[in-house]
């Protein structure tokens, strides 16, 4: 949140994201509609017609400090001033973590006749650690909570008010617990490591029909949630280091991107 429009000063990482809502939700709406003009001027309406404009990250969690009402007026009044623009824009959410807010977030459009085109959220294995401290009371066998996640958010999209709403998962990645059992969350070998480009090539084609696309977190080590990484391999979570240099996750992105045809069963 812009500090000139923040209801208040809490922030996170390390360069300061401000996470509060808008003083006035008016003028964030002001905002967010300057900024689709600008686009439409600089890009033409063929171009940002295509792009997909998400509300928000995580609001779930640190990323916000308003409530979940909070986030749907925020939701409502991005929605609209980007439609204002065009009703050719795309808007969805909430972006959440751990795929929460999904089923009452699209019963809250519904009802209310807010604009959604798509939903959007975030899973990442360990959020399974997070939920049930070390697995204990998951539903889920080892190693499938975050398929298990994506195909329950597809069936709760094709169960609701909106069943043809696109689903983009935009943010997940190989982060695993620890050896020793514990959660890291900015500093985890397995984002550079041989294992990570497994993970990425089997999570990649188990949910490949049940998403519209499933998006890593993220393309470069250039990233400064926990400052900018010192080392070429510092356990972050890019598929290139910040020197470019491509890790075994970004290898077996090319390596996908080079199947054709169907997929054969053995």
């Amino acid at each position: 949140m812009p500090t000139a429009l923040a209801s208040g000063t809490a922030a996170i990482f390390d360069w300061q994201f401000n996470a509060t809502p808008p003083r006035d939700y008016a003028e964030w709406g002001q905002l967010v509609e300057a900024f689709a003009r600008h686009c439409l001027d600089r890009y033409g309406l063929d171009e940002i017609a295509q792009w997909y404009y998400e509300v928000w990250n995580e609001p779930n969690i640190d990323f916000w400090t308003g409530s979940k009402e909070d986030y749907w007026k925020l939701y409502e009044t991005s929605a609209t001033a980007l439609k204002t623009v065009s009703p050719r824009l795309g808007v969805g959410g909430p972006a959440t973590a751990r795929a929460s807010w999904i089923p009452e977030f699209i019963s809250h459009c519904s009802t209310r006749g807010a604009p959604l085109d798509f939903i959007s959220t975030h899973v990442y294995p360990p959020d399974e650690d997070v939920l049930y401290p070390e697995r204990r009371g998951s539903p889920h066998k080892p190693g499938i909570f975050l398929l298990d996640t994506v195909r329950d958010v597809r069936k709760t999209v094709r169960q609701s008010a909106l069943p043809d709403l696109e689903i983009h998962w935009t943010g997940w990645n190989s982060l695993i617990p620890l050896p020793d059992g514990r959660l890291s969350w900015d500093e985890n070998p397995s984002v550079d490591n041989l294992s990570g480009a497994a993970t990425a090539c089997d999570l990649a084609m188990a949910v490949d029909g049940d998403c519209d696309t499933f998006c890593w977190w993220e393309t470069s080590d250039i990233f400064e949630e926990s400052g900018m990484p010192q080392s070429e391999f510092s356990n972050t979570y890019g598929l290139l280091t910040p020197n470019g240099l491509p890790k075994a996750t970004f290898n077996a992105f090319s390596f996908l991107n080079r199947l054709r045809g169907r997929r054969l069963g053995v």
